[in-house]
C-alpha cells in the first residue's frame, strides 16, 4: 500500500494571469492549504536557478 503512493510534484498553474509554481513543502499536500506550498513566479524561479548551489548548501547545513 506504501508503495502505490506517489511523492508530491510541483505544479505549474497562474495567478491573476501570470504563471507561477507551486513546490510542496510538507509530506501530503493539501490543494487547499496554502502553507503546504512554496509559490513564486518567474523572476524568483530565475533567481533560485542563479544561487541553487548557495541554496543547496544553506539547506544540507
Amino acid at each position: 500500500m506504501e508503495a502505490d503512493k506517489k511523492e508530491a510534484q510541483p505544479v505549474i498553474g497562474e495567478y491573476k494571469e501570470k504563471p507561477v509554481i507551486r513546490i510542496p513543502i510538507v509530506d501530503n499536500p493539501s490543494s487547499d492549504n496554502a502553507w503546504h506550498w512554496f509559490t513564486f513566479g518567474r523572476s524568483k524561479a530565475k533567481a533560485i536557478v542563479k544561487f541553487y548551489d548557495a541554496i543547496k548548501k544553506f539547506a544540507e547545513e
